[in-house]
């Protein structure tokens, strides 16, 4: 006769001196038996996983060209996601009208689409060039901007006004070389003379 149970199913569980009895075996069965039943009953058939999965609604139902046809398509709404080709957007219902849920689909930055003026005034900013200089020190501008790097090498001083650079002071092996950048109006580059 067993002197133990288990935790979880209270089987029977035996100490070494214990004797064993046949109906403690089949008592140990009937309940795993019936256990491994219930699991059984809890188990969702095929045909509820797929008509749960058919439901999902993973993308855009479909595609018009602007909004104007989404709304004229469905002007009282549904469940559905929407795709404008027009703006690139896809839409919900939002129980009252069609809503831009967001851009659907972007391309990536194209190369040189980015000038100096497209970019913010301290948005390039020397903590993260931290990580790619290793020895360099880098110290900043109270606005974040990077006010001079040294290296071993030497020393470059940057002087900025409107938020570009325009004055860039480099020491290097104690040669100084100075160089004026100005700009177009648009922020890109007009000129850089060094001295």
């Amino acid at each position: 006769m067993s002197s133990d149970k288990t935790t979880n199913l209270a089987l029977h569980k035996w100490a070494g001196t214990d004797p064993v009895e046949r109906t403690e075996f089949n008592d140990n069965f009937d309940i795993i038996d019936s256990k491994i039943g219930e699991q059984i009953v809890k188990k969702a058939d095929k045909a509820y996983v797929d008509t749960q999965l058919a439901a999902v609604n993973g993308g855009p139902k479909g595609t018009y060209a602007t909004l104007v046809a989404l709304q004229t398509a469905f002007p009282t709404g549904n469940a559905n996601n929407y795709l404008v080709a027009a703006d690139g957007k896809w839409y919900y219902w939002s129980g009252t009208a069609w809503t831009a849920g967001g851009q659907y689909q972007s391309s990536g930055i194209a190369a040189d689409s980015i000038n100096t003026a497209s970019i913010a005034t301290g948005a390039v900013r020397g903590d993260k060039l931290d990580q790619v200089l290793g020895t360099h020190t880098i110290t900043y501008n109270t606005n974040g901007t990077v006010a001079s790097v040294t290296t071993p090498e030497g020393t470059t001083t940057f002087t900025y006004t409107n938020g570009r650079i325009t004055n860039v002071v480099e020491t290097i092996y104690g040669v100084t070389v100075n160089t004026v950048i100005t700009y177009y109006s648009d922020g890109t580059v007009a000129s850089a003379t060094r001295s």
